[in-house]
């Protein structure tokens, strides 16, 4: 079987025992970081020691590791090469362990390097003084100096590979004390005699020399990444340098060895900062022709030991002002609500991950992804790894590419998006050659990152939060794109992966000319063409099943694909007049927004309709825009914030706000009909504003005609509105419909830096630079402007032999939010408890000891989840024994029902279940470590399914499946009187209730 270790877990090897330790930042999980080529976790011994163990994947379980060890050994004396010490697990010493748990085979033990790696440092912003920058890179260079002159070479140099123990202390080490730098990951290290990788190391992007593609195994091996690591470090001290990084390096890996504005501004800086020696030595790497053209170690070395004066600085810099010689501890910063939300689903996807459900994990990921691309894609893409070599080692190819797609998808650049690169390409291949179809695919990394469209697995795990993003439909998409000096390429993207496709002779080819509204299938297969030399050409080449668009036609718009007219991307919006008050007030226009949940309002349509729905924050939908910026951009579900734009605008709790009438056309049903769909979906909107204190009404129309007259004249306040795909590209949406000038622009909106993104944009030849202009437009339309309310997305089918759709028997609104100020809950009282109102909160008071009183919320239907705040009363805190509050789901009576009870005063909690008037715990009580006990502390319960997930301040607390009850079933809040009570009884209060179901 394979090691799964958790905390605590001990292994024993040549009689010493070793214990894998807690990670510092999640609770309950070991401390590791895994990447492709393995996992490395960190080991204590009794003595206090810590160590590591690098447990390396299916794929990289190599003899080799073992035989290079006696070699190592002599340079972990070395300073910065601690890591050579070390003790690999091999079945001729250590067989036994091996029998036990196969994953550790050649697995490597190490001395545990402390402090954070380059690329985090990167990553961070954290700045450096001139005198910091300085000694880090001397001391890199003297470790790259002293292994050149042994005839080593690391041969992967990077910023991950790259650790900065020094940072570690309160001052950094002076010279020849120790050292701040240490190398990791050398196991495909240079030296003679050492046995060749099967497959040497390619530089990582951004540290690439131009002749490395192919593999870098030489005693020169470092001197280019070498070179730009120094730099890079030398620059650190420059806030523009620091601003123009290209996120996990310095450069861009299209950049090497180019001359760009990166690189001009790094050159300027060195010679600024660290005088002329330093920067021509940086430019004669850059402009190398080969390895052996740049400088040697030793010359960096002697240039960083020469005296130098730096430019002197402004005095009002506040780095220029640090005198200590280590970078002092970042100020205390609050967490934003981003970060915050960011942190929690990455904790969450740790717990998940350590109790085995991967699909969980997952989710949470791809909500830090959609909040953090940077952090979270990194998180996601180490998982997603994880789990398609899994999927590969038991056969299944093609399972396993989809990951690795996704994998790739969201890698940030850096050395693990080459590998994925390779891998896609070699995972390929093998289906390939499974199908009897030999090809040869490209592992080169594509010109545009464009395959950071990311889609999450078709899987939908119960969502924790009300504005759980849906997952997107995947979509194939076609590009041409002119590549300089007459050269065209097809960029193919099948499935979210970039194949990019040779040149080819147009003069052998005839040429077909366009058809109209072709039917195109909606799966495309791999594609390769031979190379030939290639003139100019008007048109490309006809792909087998496909019609090109012309070229010509790219200065207005880069329609990716054709429109397929059995699936047209279509958005439902709410739009605002914003002529006409009180929606000519952008914080009005940003309350109603902000009140919308949607989720629900996708759930709602999609009962109501029988069509498939996605929530929308944006106007365009991801099928066509290419990415999906749910929560990302534009306003988000948030009744507080609601509340506040709504107060700011001079209206507080709606006190004076103008009628408002929300108008909308049926096209089918009457509109005195309460069963009509669109009369029942608006109804559902208006129920969320009242939430806000304002009273809407609803203007409804069957004329078709009559409603647009009177749209077009201004004569609506906000009305429902929806736009299909002429063609698939975001022009169709934003240009046509919102643009200023435009004949079409239903709510007079108007913004000048809006219509210059918009037609900047659709001139634009770039898929990934016109797409990030299209999303700043995004986010001026709905959210800074908030001139419309998304509400959600889904694929009209207009071919003929479309199924008419059947309204299927709606439930009642299946959301539901109070914040108390209006009395819609039951009131009571009696000898042992009373329950009801306390200004605009809600309490239950219970006396009698070891009792507890449970309320229900005013809903007609089941809800699966509810989430609230709660506290304990003032009228509470000078009692000597307390007792306990918590929330109940999946009621099926009296006697039926799981319960979920927390102490804040022990800090714990527990789950049980009440069968038959018997209860049972399902979990037994466990400390809590993020609950306020005075304070308010905000409560979620997911009961989805068979499901049962506990929420506590964002956080993930437990999660259990249980399926003695029924799936569904009622929700209440709860007050419990300890046995050992007060006589004055036990007083909590809530606020803020939310609940909700999810439909299927």
């Amino acid at each position: 079987m394979e090691l799964r270790p958790s905390v605590n877990t001990t292994l024993t090897i040549n009689d010493q025992t070793y214990t894998f330790t807690e990670h510092p930042a999640a609770k309950g999980m070991p401390y590791g970081q895994s990447g492709r080529r393995a996992t490395v976790y960190q080991l204590s011994t009794p003595d206090g020691g810590r160590h590591a163990i690098k447990i390396f994947n299916l794929s990289f379980r190599e003899a080799r590791i073992a035989e290079g060890v006696e070699r190592m050994a002599p340079f972990a004396s070395l300073p910065g090469l601690q890591v050579c010490r070390r003790l690999v697990l091999t079945p001729q010493q250590h067989g036994d362990l091996l029998e036990k748990y196969e994953n550790l085979l050649y697995a490597v033990v190490m001395p545990w390097v402390y402090g954070e790696n380059w690329q985090e440092f990167i990553l961070s912003g954290k700045p450096l003084t001139v005198n910091q920058s300085r000694l880090l890179a001397k001391s890199l260079a003297a470790i790259l100096a002293r292994m050149e002159a042994e005839g080593l070479a690391h041969c992967d140099l990077s910023a991950p590979n790259v650790l900065l123990p020094g940072l570690q202390t309160s001052s950094m080490p002076t010279e020849g004390k120790s050292s701040l730098v240490a190398l990791v990951d050398v196991e495909d290290m240079y030296a003679p005699g050492f046995p060749r990788p099967q497959v040497p190391p390619s530089a990582s992007s951004g540290y690439a020399h131009r002749t490395t593609k192919e593999g870098n195994w030489s005693a020169e091996g470092d001197r280019f990444a070498g070179a730009v690591l120094l730099a890079e470090m030398l620059g650190w001290c420059d806030k523009e340098v620091r601003q123009a990084a290209y996120g996990e390096q310095y450069f861009d890996l299209e950049e090497t060895q180019c001359i760009n504005k990166r690189y001009e501004i790094l050159v300027g800086s060195l010679y600024q900062n660290h005088g002329a020696q330093i920067s021509d030595l940086f430019t004669r790497a850059w402009e190398s022709s080969s390895l052996k053209d740049c400088p040697t170690f030793a010359e960096w070395q002697q240039a960083l030991e020469a005296p130098y004066e730096a430019a002197p600085q402004p005095s009002t810099s506040k780095e220029s002002t640090m005198t200590i010689e280590a970078p002092p501890p970042p100020p205390p910063k609050a967490e934003t609500p981003q970060e915050r939300l960011v942190r929690s689903a990455v904790e969450r996807a740790q717990i998940y991950l350590g109790v085995g459900q991967t699909d969980k994990a997952l989710h949470e990921l791809e909500e830090a992804y959609r909040l953090a691309p940077a952090i979270g894609g990194r998180e996601l893409a180490r998982v997603l790894l994880q789990v398609a070599e899994g999927k590969e080692r038991t056969g299944d190819l093609q399972g396993a590419l989809i990951d690795y797609q996704r994998a790739l998808a969201v890698a940030p650049p850096g050395g693990m998006r080459d590998e994925l690169h390779t891998i896609v390409a070699e995972v390929s291949n093998k289906i390939q050659l499974a199908q009897g179809a030999a090809v040869v695919t490209t592992a080169a990394p594509p010109t545009t990152p464009f395959e950071a469209v990311y889609t999450p697995a078709p899987t939908s795990p119960p969502s924790l939060s009300p504005s759980a993003p849906t997952p997107t439909k995947k979509r194939n998409w076609v590009l041409w794109a002119l590549l300089g000096a007459g050269l065209l390429a097809v960029i193919l993207c099948v499935v979210g992966v970039l194949v990019i496709l040779p040149q080819t002779d147009w003069s052998s080819i005839n040429v077909a000319e366009p058809q109209t509204n072709p039917a195109i299938p909606t799966t495309n297969p791999l594609i390769q063409t031979q190379l030939f030399a290639s003139p100019t050409p008007t048109n490309p080449p006809p792909l087998p099943g496909k019609v090109i668009i012309p070229i010509e036609n790219m200065a207005r718009s880069i329609p990716w694909l054709e429109l397929e007219l059995a699936q047209t991307p279509t958005s439902r919006f709410i739009v605002f007049n914003t002529r006409m008050p009180p929606f000519d007030n952008v914080l009005v226009r940003k309350a109603f927004s902000a009140a919308i949940h949607r989720q629900g309002v996708a759930d709602f349509a999609k009962n109501l309709y029988g069509y498939d729905t996605a929530p929308l924050t944006t106007l365009t939908p991801p099928q066509v825009l290419g990415r999906d910026l749910y929560r990302e951009v534009g306003i988000r579900y948030d009744l507080e914030q609601a509340r506040f734009y709504l107060a700011q605008a001079g209206y507080p709790k709606g006190e004076g706000l103008p009628p408002v009438a929300f108008s909308l056309r049926s096209a089918s049903g009457a509109c005195d009909d309460p069963a009509t769909p669109a009369i029942q979906l608006a109804r559902y909107l208006v129920s969320m504003w009242s939430q806000l204190g304002v009273d809407v009404s609803i203007d409804c129309y069957t004329d078709a005609q009559k409603f647009s007259e009177k749209r077009q004249a201004g004569a609506f306040q906000f009305f429902s509105y929806g736009w299909a795909a002429d063609y698939n590209d975001p022009d169709n949406f934003l240009n046509t419909l919102f643009l200023s000038t435009s004949e079409s622009n239903p709510g007079f909106f108007a913004d000048a830096r809006f219509d210059q993104l918009v037609q900047q944009a659709a001139g634009m030849n770039d898929p990934l630079e016109r797409q990030r202009l299209y999303i700043e437009a995004e986010k001026i339309l709905t959210e800074e402007q908030a001139a419309i309310i998304p509400l959600y997305a889904h694929l009209l089918d207009a071919s003929e032999n479309a199924p008419t759709p059947t309204s299927p028997a709606v439930q009642s609104p299946y959301f539901f939010s109070d914040d108390f100020s209006t009395k819609k809950w039951k009131e009571g009282t009696d000898n042992r408890e009373s329950w009801g109102y306390e200004g605009e909160e809600y309490f239950i008071h219970v006396f009698e000891r070891g009792f507890f009183r449970w309320v229900t919320p005013p809903v007609d239907f089941s809800p699966q989840v509810i989430e609230f705040d709660v506290r304990i009363s003032d009228k509470s805190k000078n009692n000597q024994f307390l007792g306990y509050y918590g929330a109940m789901c999946r009621i099926q009576d009296n006697s039926n029902f799981y319960v979920v009870e927390i102490d804040p005063f022990a800090q714990a909690y527990q789950i049980e279940l009440l069968k038959d008037n018997k209860f049972k715990p399902l979990i037994a009580w466990k400390t809590l470590t993020n609950l306020e006990t005075w304070g308010t502390n905000h409560m979620a319960l997911d009961c989805t399914g068979t499901n049962i997930t506990l929420l506590i301040n964002d956080k993930l607390i437990d999660s259990l499946d249980d399926t003695t009850l029924p799936a569904d079933g009622g929700v209440a809040i709860m007050t419990g009187n300890q046995d050992k009570a007060d006589p004055q009884g036990f007083r909590v209060m809530f606020d803020n209730f939310t609940a909700y179901r999810h439909v299927q």
